[in-house]
């Protein structure tokens, strides 16, 4: 429990043991320590929420499902302290680890958001342990409520074999998929939780950590409605597991280290998720054209996006320094890759404010605040009126953004003019469709 001390806290494996999940305050509060920053996540995240439309017909249910590679994601997939408090707390110290793309949570008033949830097989976890070894993190960017933040039930990881028999067997259709996720609405019920424990809100604030056993079962919380009152944005970076073989993912279903190594180096979204299911909701068959790759942070940051195998001597050297006994060392090593993370964020962002007002025109982001124009979104029923269609692995289509909008401005993404300006953006394709996000 060494590193778990040292990123987190001496108070926090006590709790850990006992509960199989914690809060880790300010665990990434570093981040909010520079005003610079705070107004840079934030206009971030507002550019992206600006571009988001319902998906294949379907309510966003607090998601930012465009959001795979925003620079606040990226500094999380790829901050060694973050990294080696996964890595401490696996069961097995898995410390091979790539980061999982995933979209990000950024609530809006009045959005569905109630849920409850395993992510796990339960049947073959109860046989192999399989899953066992995937942490459940996320980083919270705002001020979250009891009504609005994630719920857990603590402890459950010492009673999953317990009842899992009943769980499976009362789930019927409630079992998602391909069986990697559980619904427990509706077969979690009011004796299981007086036999072993109920929800309890585990409300964070900007730059906390909550970390929780794969066994814990989680939900959003919400109003009696099933609804946020309140905004609430959240990342999560999902560090999983890569096998021996440096190829297959710990929940093989997930896809591989070669697949989710390319998504990272084209800043693409995967057809899959973190837990073996496919993603149902549709992803993005494009990168999105403001999207700027934030890079050579170290060598053990290149390592946890797939761009360096974990059998580079440099990337074990520095994995080494974080998870080793020298406490300076690692403390050294993990504040040199954090302010060169900051000084690389604030050079992306201005390249972003260039790539986005180039491909938007009118409809931009920048554009519109710039000339006193914009409009924040403080409902969800702000982005009804517009809608995206996503590649949808049910349906097996290929078809990207644009073709059944509805625009309130006139879209002025134009794939055939050439850009110019001061920045040179990476190499990207641009479709007629893809005209607005």
């Amino acid at each position: 429990m060494t590193v778990l001390k040292r990123f987190a806290g001496e108070e926090v494996s006590g709790q850990w043991i006992k509960d199989g999940t914690t809060i880790l305050k300010g665990a990434m509060g570093w981040l909010f320590d520079d005003s610079e920053v705070v107004t840079l996540i934030q206009e971030e995240i507002q550019m992206y929420l600006h571009h988001r439309r319902m998906v294949n017909g379907q309510l966003n249910l607090g998601w930012l499902r465009s959001a795979y590679y925003t620079q606040i994601q990226q500094i999380a997939q790829q901050d060694p302290a973050y990294y080696a408090l996964v890595a401490a707390t696996s069961p097995n110290k898995t410390w091979r680890q790539i980061s999982y793309p995933y979209y990000m949570k950024a609530v809006l008033p009045g959005e569905f958001i109630q849920f409850q949830h395993l992510d796990l097989n339960l049947k073959r976890y109860v046989e192999c342990g399989r899953g066992r070894n995937r942490i459940q993190t996320s980083l919270t960017l705002s001020q979250e409520t009891a009504e609005n933040c994630t719920i857990i039930v603590p402890g459950f990881h010492n009673h999953i074999k317990d009842c899992q028999g009943r769980l499976r067997s009362k789930g019927g259709k409630n079992i998602d998929h391909n069986g990697n996720t559980l619904k427990t609405d509706g077969i979690f019920t009011a004796g299981d939780k007086l036999k072993y424990g109920d929800f309890v809100p585990a409300i964070c604030g900007p730059g906390d950590i909550r970390i929780s056993r794969p066994e814990i079962i989680h939900g959003s919380a919400s109003n009696k409605a099933g609804k946020a009152e309140t905004s609430r944005w959240v990342v999560n970076p999902w560090f999983v597991g890569i096998q021996d073989d440096h190829e297959t993912l710990d929940v093989p279903e997930s896809g591989s280290w070669t697949t989710v190594a390319a998504a990272h180096r084209d800043l693409m979204a995967t057809n899959g998720t973190p837990s073996g299911q496919i993603n149902i909701h549709g992803y993005p068959t494009h990168r999105f054209p403001a999207a700027v790759a934030l890079r050579h942070i170290s060598a053990l940051s290149d390592a946890l996006i797939g761009q360096r195998r974990w059998d580079d001597p440099a990337v074990l050297i520095e994995a080494d320094l974080v998870l080793g006994e020298n406490e300076n060392d690692a403390w050294d090593f993990v504040n040199s890759c954090r302010h060169r993370m900051i000084r690389a964020y604030k050079q992306n962002m201005k390249i972003i404010r260039e790539l986005e007002t180039y491909h938007y025109g009118k409809n931009s982001y920048y554009y519109l605040v710039d000339k006193g124009l914009y409009k924040e979104p403080i409902s969800e029923e702000d982005n009804l009126t517009r809608e995206i269609v996503f590649a949808s692995v049910q349906v097996g289509t290929s078809r990207f953004f644009g073709t059944s909008f509805q625009y309130r401005l006139t879209p002025t993404c134009n794939p055939s003019r050439i850009l110019r300006p001061k920045v040179k953006p990476t190499r990207q394709v641009i479709t007629d469709n893809q005209t607005n996000l």
